[in-house]
């Protein structure tokens, strides 16, 4: 492994290119159980991966570097996936590797990038989790797109919360009903909830007849909410029994049309902390 300085991940030269990909890095705190994002991990088709901190790395309360990554404002490549993301890959040994990787979405062999990038690359206790970026629609003018799993949806049922100025509350069974009417193509609607106590940008995703099922992932609702939710869709691209784990019963894809000089993650918590 050889460390250097990388290009800036997030310029619209790189987010509108097929030549690499790129995942948010985010972390947990383990007392506050705040989730911030504290770094960029990339591939470029050349199989090269590249890893580097962002700013927001320097307002984060108790965070220590990454094992293999010690030093904030350096970028750091290999030709292979480095140590800390690649135990997160499941073993095709494993009984249950098979149901894991249909449980994604994913068929055949799937890379180990390509695993990591639509797991999270959970694990059983672990702080960190791996979010993809959203990136152009191909063909589309000012058109990104982004799929994600379902976030929070242990925690919809028993709960009121404000959706469309309305309260709403749902048990374990209406979310069951509601997850076992969608099928892979099923529209899905987006709902502010701002008085949401942890996030006021929060965004829960909906069965079309607004049965909450779950959330956004935070990363992405500070931009939608300067979007205004305008020009966006979603719908499901996998959906899962409830035999899978709660964090992989849903997987969704948004699609939105921008403004032409937007653009996703571009403020200062997102820069790089190694310069161009």
């Amino acid at each position: 492994m050889s460390v250097l300085t990388p290009p800036r991940l997030l310029s619209s030269d790189v987010l509108g290119s097929h030549e690499i990909s790129v995942l948010a890095v985010t972390w947990q705190h383990p007392f506050t159980l705040q989730i911030s994002v504290i770094g960029l991990l990339s591939r470029s088709l050349a199989g090269i991966y590249r890893f580097t901190y962002v700013r927001n790395v320097l307002t984060i309360e108790d965070f220590q570097p990454l094992v293999g990554f010690p030093d904030l404002d350096r970028g750091y490549e290999a030709d292979s996936l480095f140590p800390l993301f690649a135990q997160r890959v499941m073993d095709p040994r494993r009984p249950d590797y098979t149901r894991f990787i249909s449980s994604l979405g994913l068929s055949d062999s799937p890379s180990p990038w390509e695993q990591i990038s639509h797991s999270g690359g959970r694990r059983a206790g672990d702080t960190l989790q791996l979010l993809p970026v959203p990136v152009p629609c191909e063909g589309q003018l000012n058109a990104w797109e982004v799929s994600f799993l379902v976030h929070g949806m242990r925690h919809i049922a028993g709960k009121s919360r404000i959706l469309n100025h309305q309260e709403v509350s749902i048990s374990r069974d209406q979310q069951e009903r509601a997850l076992a009417s969608l099928s892979s193509g099923s529209g899905l609607s987006l709902v502010r909830e701002p008085s949401n106590p942890e996030n006021e940008n929060a965004v829960v995703v909906t069965a079309e007849d607004y049965t909450p099922l779950g959330y956004v992932p935070d990363l992405f609702t500070l931009d939608l909410a300067a979007l205004e939710l305008n020009g966006i869709s979603c719908t499901a691209e996998v959906v899962n029994g409830p035999d899978a784990p709660w964090h992989m019963r849903l997987v969704a894809k948004l699609r939105c049309t921008v403004p032409p000089a937007f653009e996703f993650f571009t403020d200062e918590a997102w820069q790089p902390m190694s310069n161009s």
